[in-house]
C-alpha cells in the first residue's frame, strides 16, 4: 500500500470528504491503484471498497461514508471509468455482507448511493444471504433486485420457492436450502427436497461450503428447522468440512442444548429403515414413508429391498405352475434338484436374485430416473434407485413371504396350490407397486401430475393387463387337449 494510497483510506475512516476529494484531485492514479491484502476475498482492493469496512479494521463506520462513497463514485466515474462497474459491483457485496455497516447505521444509505451508481443489485443478494444480512436483503429487492430462489426462501415465500425452483440449477438450489437453514425457514424445507436439494449436500460456493443445511441450522439455533431437516432423512454423523464435526458437535460446542438434546435423542432412538415398524408405511401410506429421506439413503437397506425384489421376479420366471417351460426345468437341473424340488427352486431363486438384483438397481433405477426427466423432474439416479428399489418391495416382499410359507404347506413348486397362491399376490401387489412409486415420485419430485400419471401409472398398468390376458391365454391354448 503506497502512502498516498494509505492517506486515501485514512482519509475515509475519518469520514473527510475534502481531504479525500483534494487527495484524488492531485493523484487520480489512486483510484485505479489496488493494494495488497492478506484476506482471499479482499486480496486487491480498490479505494472504493474501504468504504464497507468488511473485513473489519476499525468497528466503526463514519456517520457521513454514504458522502465519502459518493465522492469516490463520482472520482472513479470521472478518472477510471472502465474499472467502474468491477468497483461498484464489489463494493455493493462488501457492503450487504458486512455487519459493520448494518452495526453503524449506515447500511442502507451506502446501499443506495451504490445503486444509485448502477450497481447490480441482484448480484449482490447472494453475499446478504449467506451473511444473513436480511436488512440488506430488503433494501436491495427494493432497489430492484430479482427475486432468486436463496432470496425467496430467506423470505419464506414458498410459492415463489416452487415457482422458481423449476427452472433452477442445482447449485441454486442448494443454496436455497442452506438459507433456509441460516434463517429457520422450516416450511420451506419440505419444498426444497421436493424439487431436488439435497438434504446432506455442503454449499455451493458462496454460501459456506464447508457445512450442511443441518449444520447451518444448528448455528443458527433454529430448533424447527432441524426437526424439518432431520425428518426428512438429514445424516447425524455427516461431518463438516473445517472442524470435522457432526450437527451434534456443533450443538455442544455452541452450548446449543435444546437441539443437542433432540440430536441425541434421534440418534440413539433412529429405528433401521426395516424396522416393520418403519417399513409398514411403505405398504399402507408410501407418501409418509418417502417424506422421510433416510429411506432413500443408498445403503444395504435399499440393496436388501432389490435383491428381495428381484428374487421375485426370479420366482415368476421360473415359474411354480405344474407345467413349467422347459428352459426353467433344464436350468433347475444344473442347480441340482431342479426347480420340481423346493431346495432346487430356491437356489434358483436365491442365486439369480443377486444378478437380478443388480439389474434391478441400475437399469430399472436409470429407467425410472428417465421417466422422471420425462414428467418434468430434475433427479439424480443416485436417490432415484433407492425409491424404485423400496416400490419394487411393495411387489417382492409379499411373493417371496408366500412362496416361503407354500414351502412348508406343499411337498413342491410344481402343487397346484403354489401356482394360485403365486397369481393371486402378483395380481394384488404388483399393481400398487406401481401406484407406490407414483406417490413416491409425486411425493419427492416437483413433477407434472398428467405426464408422471402416464408414465408411473397408466403404462405400467397397461403393460400388468396385457402380460395378465398373454398369460391366460397362454394358459388356455398350454390346457387345451391336442
Amino acid at each position: 500500500m503506497t502512502p498516498g494510497f494509505e492517506q486515501a483510506v485514512a482519509a475515509i475512516d475519518a469520514g473527510d470528504v475534502p481531504a479525500l476529494e483534494r487527495l484524488l484531485s492531485e493523484r487520480p492514479a489512486l483510484l485505479r491503484e489496488r493494494a495488497q491484502r492478506p484476506e482471499p476475498y479482499f486480496r486487491r482492493p480498490y479505494l472504493l471498497w474501504f468504504v464497507a469496512e468488511n473485513p473489519v479494521r476499525n468497528e466503526r463506520l463514519p456517520a457521513n461514508i454514504a458522502d465519502v462513497a459518493r465522492a469516490l463514485v463520482d472520482a472513479v466515474r470521472r478518472d477510471a471509468t472502465d474499472s467502474l462497474r468491477t468497483q461498484i459491483d464489489y463494493a455493493l457485496a462488501l457492503v450487504c455482507s458486512g455487519r459493520v455497516p448494518r452495526e453503524s447505521g449506515v447500511q442502507t444509505a451506502l446501499i443506495d448511493v451504490l445503486a444509485d451508481a448502477g450497481a447490480d443489485c441482484t448480484a449482490a443478494l447472494g453475499p446478504a444471504l449467506a451473511h444473513r444480512e436480511r436488512a440488506a436483503v430488503m433494501r436491495l429487492l427494493e432497489r430492484g433486485a430479482a427475486l432468486t430462489l436463496p432470496a425467496a426462501a430467506s423470505l419464506g415465500r414458498i410459492e415463489d420457492v416452487s415457482r422458481l425452483a423449476r427452472g433452477a440449477g442445482r447449485a441454486e438450489r442448494q443454496a436455497a436450502l442452506i438459507v433456509a437453514a441460516l434463517d429457520g425457514r422450516a416450511e420451506v424445507v419440505p419444498e426444497l427436497l421436493r424439487h431436488g436439494a439435497d438434504v446432506d449436500g455442503y454449499g455451493p460456493d458462496g454460501f459456506h461450503p464447508h457445512a450442511t443445511a443441518l449444520h447451518q441450522a444448528v448455528y443458527t439455533g433454529s430448533l424447527e428447522t432441524v426437526k424439518a431437516l432431520v425428518d426428512a432423512g438429514a445424516s447425524l454423523e455427516q461431518k463438516d468440512a473445517v472442524h470435522d464435526r457432526t450437527p451434534l458437535g456443533w450443538a455442544v460446542h455452541m452450548k446449543r442444548d435444546e437441539i443437542a438434546a433432540y440430536l441425541r435423542t434421534r440418534r440413539d432412538g433412529r429405528r433401521h429403515v426395516l424396522d416393520p415398524r418403519r417399513l409398514a408405511p411403505l405398504f399402507l401410506r408410501p407418501s409418509v414413508f418417502f417424506r422421510d429421506r433416510a429411506a432413500l439413503a443408498a445403503g444395504p437397506p435399499a440393496m436388501a429391498a432389490a435383491y428381495l425384489a428381484a428374487v421375485a421376479e426370479v420366482i415368476g420366471t421360473i415359474g411354480t405352475r405344474t407345467d413349467p417351460a422347459g428352459a426353467a426345468r433344464q436350468a433347475g437341473r444344473l442347480a441340482g434338484g431342479g426347480p420340481e424340488t423346493w431346495l432346487g427352486f430356491w437356489a434358483i431363486a436365491l442365486v439369480a436374485g443377486a444378478l437380478g438384483a443388480v439389474w434391478l438397481w441400475w437399469i430399472g433405477g436409470w429407467w425410472c430416473a428417465l421417466r422422471l426427466r420425462w414428467s418434468g423432474a430434475d433427479a439424480e439416479t443416485e436417490v432415484v434407485r433407492p425409491l424404485y428399489a423400496w416400490a419394487s418391495l411393495v411387489y417382492g416382499l409379499p411373493v417371496v413371504s408366500a412362496i416361503a410359507v407354500c414351502t412348508v404347506l406343499y411337498p413342491g413348486p410344481r402343487a397346484e396350490g403354489p401356482g394360485w397362491v403365486h397369481s393371486a399376490v402378483v395380481l394384488i401387489t404388483w399393481p400398487w407397486s406401481c401406484v407406490t412409486l407414483y406417490r413416491g415420485v409425486v411425493t419427492l419430485f416437483a413433477v407434472r401430475g398428467g405426464r408422471a400419471a402416464a408414465w408411473f401409472l397408466l403404462l405400467p398398468l397397461a403393460v400388468c393387463l396385457l402380460s395378465g390376458v398373454g398369460g391366460a391365454a397362454y394358459g388356455v391354448l398350454t390346457s387345451s387337449p391336442d
